[in-house]
């Protein structure tokens, strides 16, 4: 019976307390149930060891009891355990890229020009129109390219009652005006540059 022959096994690893023995035989298993939840695992730690081991100890719970169903004795059934608590305490989002941009050009003595800091105004207002008011960490390279990207597909010149549209609403609107001019290289240039600075 594959249920006697399984505990057999999983009993004799246990009693014999050879780990290396323990870990080969679980090997496959655990690395495999590791990955299925999306964990790394290095199979050469203890943790990988320890988790063989837990993994052989619940396969003799398991036989065993199977063996009791079999044989027509009750078995209980263990409570399903509580889900995890999920804490509900928001993280401090911390200060913004704009935040910190804005207050280093508004210092007195930044020693930045009214044109610089009119281009970086301007540059923040287009970033976050693309990709929101992240913090510096959320700054990935496919935001600030998914930024790019918007930016090249915004007219130079908008009417009135377009004025007023973010980004991505613009690009848009003008997906299918190849003769509408857009901003060129050098002004995008200029708004990378301001930000960059």
């Amino acid at each position: 019976m594959a249920h006697q022959s399984f505990l057999e096994v999983a009993k004799g690893l246990r009693a014999s307390r050879d780990m290396d023995a323990l870990v080969s035989a679980w090997r496959e298993q655990t690395a495999t149930l590791a990955a299925d939840h999306g964990y790394a695992v290095d199979q050469a730690s203890s943790d990988f060891a320890a988790l063989c081991r837990a993994l052989n100890d619940t396969a003799v719970v398991t036989h065993k009891e199977a063996l009791l169903l079999l044989d027509g004795e009750d078995v209980p059934i263990p409570p399903v355990p509580a889900a995890p608590v999920q804490s509900t305490k928001a993280k401090p989002k911390g200060r913004t890229f704009q935040a910190i941009i804005l207050e280093l050009i508004n210092k007195p003595h930044g020693g930045y020009s009214e044109t610089t800091k009119e281009r970086v105004r301007g540059g923040l207002r287009f970033l976050i129109e693309a990709v929101g008011d992240l913090r510096p960490e959320e700054l990935t390279r496919a935001k600030v390219t998914e930024f790019l990207d918007l930016l090249a597909q915004r007219p130079s010149k908008l009417p009135k009652e377009d004025f007023w549209l973010k980004l991505p609403q613009l690009a848009s609107r003008y997906a299918d005006r190849p003769e509408v001019p857009r901003l060129t290289q050098k002004t995008r240039e200029a708004y990378v540059i301001a930000l960059n600075a």
